[in-house]
């Protein structure tokens, strides 16, 4: 039979499976183990850059997460400065129905989208951005679609 991978390889493998590469590949973000905090890692250097716990009406599991997508580099309307920004937003759905929006660049939540008190509480099963960055995709528990505008 074949050589099965060392039990501490296995793992490592299942605890990264809540995770996803920026676009560059140079930053990873990764649910933690429990789904109860963000971690933003540098790839280059293997070091946690920022980690996040929802408190208040936004403490839940975290379900999902998915980067921005950057915007396209010959569209002449924006700036390149807006461009990294957009680039560097992290979407994280929530059990409670939030999408939380986490900047990378600042090390802080840019915005919480949806919840009970927005009339949105089912739990997020998948997030997306949309192209440019600016708007943001939830499929839910509840087999609904929901989409919101992200300023940049």
């Amino acid at each position: 039979g074949a050589d099965m991978p060392p039990l501490a390889s296995l793992l490592a493998v299942e605890a990264m499976a809540n995770g996803t590469f920026n676009r560059g590949c140079s930053l990873f973000a990764q649910l933690s183990g429990d789904n109860s905090r963000l971690k933003i890692w540098d790839s280059s250097s293997s070091s946690a850059l920022h980690e996040y716990s929802p408190t208040g009406e936004q403490a839940a599991e975290l379900t999902c997460l998915s980067w921005s997508s950057p915007p396209p580099s010959l569209n002449p309307s924006k700036s390149p400065k807006k461009q990294a920004k957009a680039a560097s937003l992290v979407a994280v759905g929530t059990a409670g129905g939030h999408v939380i929006i986490w900047d990378t660049s600042r090390g802080e939540v840019k915005s919480t989208l949806g919840g009970a008190s927005k009339g949105h509480s089912s739990r997020v099963l998948d997030v997306a951005f949309g192209t440019g960055g600016t708007t943001v995709y939830a499929s839910t528990a509840a087999s609904r679609l929901v989409c919101w505008t992200v300023a940049t």
